[in-house]
């Protein structure tokens, strides 16, 4: 039979606190991948492996979100973070 993983050995093997891990449980429902012994939530290492992977999506998902906001609120400004030439500013003053 295979071991099953506890909230406690999952936190672990992620390198996070349990309280991470049950807060992440609780708001993200794509990262419920796991099964009940009674009411303790277990892991097999498929579920484990499936989990792992839920967490590393939302946190890119996440990531890009952050990225696009970033990126808005420059553009929203009217302020470009390109490089400019005095030449393209003479240039274009030249034509008005």
């Amino acid at each position: 039979m295979t071991e099953e993983l506890t909230l406690t050995h999952v936190a672990k093997r992620l390198d996070r606190s349990i309280r991470w891990l049950q807060a992440r449980l609780a708001e993200d429902e794509t990262l419920r991948v796991h099964h009940y012994n009674g009411r303790s939530p277990r892991w097999d290492e498929s579920e484990f492996s499936r989990l792992k992977t839920a967490i590393r999506a939302a946190d890119a998902c996440k990531a890009a979100e952050r990225q696009g906001l970033k990126s808005k609120r420059v553009t929203d400004s009217g302020i470009s973070v390109e490089l400019s030439s005095p030449a393209i500013g003479r240039d274009a003053y030249e034509k008005v």
